[in-house]
């Protein structure tokens, strides 16, 4: 690596969240927060195995609010307002 060259990196906290100077992950996390809406009950219906999906569930299932399960979070956080929150962004 030349002397001239930046690297930023993201320094992990015990608390399993990360700390950036880096803006691009900034911005991926806000886009990825608005949009969790939207991808996180498509991808098992979608894209995934049916092999994949109980670990899908399980570990995105952990992460809701009030812990809700995935048809609960579908019902209080509906993909159109995501995309109004996206389109307003």
């Amino acid at each position: 690596m030349s002397s001239d060259q930046i690297v930023l990196f993201d320094i992990p906290s015990k608390d399993r969240s990360c700390w950036s100077l880096n803006p691009w992950k900034i911005t991926m996390d806000r886009i990825m927060a608005l949009i969790a809406p939207i991808y996180l009950p498509r991808v098992p219906r979608n894209i995934l195995s049916s092999h994949s999906i109980p670990y899908w569930m399980r570990t995105r299932e952990a992460r809701m609010p009030e812990g809700m399960d995935m048809a609960e979070y579908e019902r209080a956080y509906p993909a159109e307002k995501a995309l109004d929150k996206v389109e307003g962004w």
